[in-house]
């Protein structure tokens, strides 16, 4: 499939026969269904509608072909199972949001989780040895909040906010 090609505007004939390709790519490549959607140049979402016209359907994940009742009580099941939101939408390729309007719609309650940055032992080190969290921001492409709280969660103390004052014998009069 050429990822150039305007698929959302695929009518009739011409988008079934896309479809049946699309179909035949994906029962021989053996790829998760992510890498597929990537490989082809397709939002996930769309692949899926298309394998899903082509008459595909998955015994496990991607679920491909399932009723929407099937789907939503797996995905509540594997959500309440412990499984993330984003695991799911991932491993499915249906969007996060609709995979979580999906549970939310269930009786499963959902932790709102919120995922903990851990800083790698790099980043540890050059806080210890002096660099600042702005620093660091630049170097990771982080928010300093997100790398102060890394750090505290990894058991580092972290310096007060601002400039470190200079010694008494800097100073000037």
């Amino acid at each position: 499939m050429n990822p150039t090609e305007p698929v959302g505007r695929l009518r009739g004939r011409v988008r079934h026969d896309v479809a049946h390709r699309l179909a035949l790519r994906w029962t021989t490549s053996g790829l998760s269904f992510a890498r597929f959607a990537a490989q082809t140049g397709l939002r996930p979402s769309m692949a899926r509608r298309l394998l899903s016209e082509a008459g595909v359907r998955s015994e496990g994940s991607p679920y491909l072909g399932w009723t929407d009742l099937d789907l939503t009580a797996v995905l509540a099941a594997r959500s309440g199972g412990g499984e993330s939101v984003t695991q799911l939408a991932s491993e499915t390729g249906l969007h996060p949001r609709h995979v979580a309007r999906v549970i939310d719609s269930t009786s499963v309650w959902r932790p709102r989780r919120r995922q903990t940055y851990t800083p790698a032992p790099e980043v540890i080190e050059l806080y210890r040895h002096g660099a600042t969290i702005q620093v660091l921001t630049e170097l990771t492409g982080m928010s300093s909040q997100r790398i102060r709280h890394g750090l505290r969660a990894a058991g580092v103390t972290v310096r007060p906010r601002g400039r470190s004052p200079r010694a008494p014998e800097s100073r000037r009069s």
